[in-house]
C-alpha cells in the first residue's frame, strides 16, 4: 500500500520523466532551450562580446584586404578558398560603422551566426532525436574556445549548417526555400566544406 508521500511523488516523477522524453524525442525544441544554449555559449568566452578584439586573420586578412580591395575582396582567395561570410561581415562593418566598432561587429556577427545555427538545429524541420543534447554540446563540450565568436574561425561553426541542410524536411514556404538557398550559398562559399558535403547534397 502506498504511503501518502509515495502517492504524491510517484505521479510527479512520472510527469517529469514524460516531459523529459517528450523534449528528447520531439522534432521541435523549445525556444527557451535555444536561449539557454546561446547564453552558455556566450559565457564560455564572454570577453569576446564585452571586450571585443581583432583575432588572428580578423585584422591581418579580412580587415586589411577590405580596406585594400573593398568589394573585390569577396573574390580574393585565402589559403586556397573563399571566405564569403567573413568578407561580408568586414564589408558591412566598413560601410556601416566607425572603425572603433569593427571588432564588436565582427564578434557580434559571429555570435549571431552561432545562435542562428542553434535555431536551425531546433527547427521542427529537423527530425532528430536528442536535439537538446546536440545543442548543449556546442556550449559544454570542452575546447579551447579558439574557434568561437570570431570571424577568422567562423567557417568551422558555419559548416554545421551545411551538415544540417540535407537532413531538413522540404521547405514549407517560398521564404523558407529562399532562406535555405541563401544560407547554403553563403556557407558553401566559406571554406572548403561544400566540396566535402557535395555527395551528400547530390544524394
Amino acid at each position: 500500500m502506498l504511503t501518502p508521500a509515495a502517492a504524491t511523488t510517484t505521479p510527479l516523477r512520472s510527469r517529469l520523466v514524460a516531459a523529459f522524453l517528450a523534449l528528447w524525442t520531439s522534432p521541435r525544441t523549445p525556444t527557451w532551450f535555444v536561449v539557454l544554449t546561446s547564453l552558455a555559449f556566450a559565457f564560455h568566452k564572454p570577453w569576446a562580446l564585452h571586450t571585443p578584439q581583432l583575432y588572428a586573420e580578423d585584422g591581418s586578412i579580412f580587415l586589411t584586404q577590405q580596406e585594400q580591395f573593398d568589394s573585390r575582396a569577396f573574390f580574393e582567395p585565402y589559403m586556397g578558398y573563399l571566405h564569403t561570410l567573413p568578407r561580408l561581415i568586414a564589408w558591412l562593418a566598413a560601410h556601416l560603422a566607425d572603425p572603433a566598432y569593427w571588432p564588436a561587429i565582427y564578434n557580434g556577427a559571429s555570435f549571431a551566426l552561432a545562435v542562428a545555427l542553434f535555431f536551425r538545429l531546433a527547427s521542427p524541420r529537423l527530425a532528430l532525436p536528442g536535439k537538446p543534447a546536440l545543442l548543449l554540446c556546442f556550449a559544454f563540450v570542452a575546447h579551447t574556445g579558439e574557434v568561437t565568436i570570431n570571424v577568422t574561425n567562423l567557417q568551422w561553426i558555419a559548416a554545421f549548417l551545411l551538415i544540417l541542410q540535407p537532413l531538413l524536411s522540404a521547405p514549407p514556404t517560398r521564404l523558407a526555400l529562399l532562406t535555405d538557398l541563401v544560407l547554403t550559398a553563403l556557407v558553401g562559399l566559406t571554406g572548403p566544406f561544400s566540396l566535402i558535403f557535395l555527395p551528400v547534397f547530390a544524394w
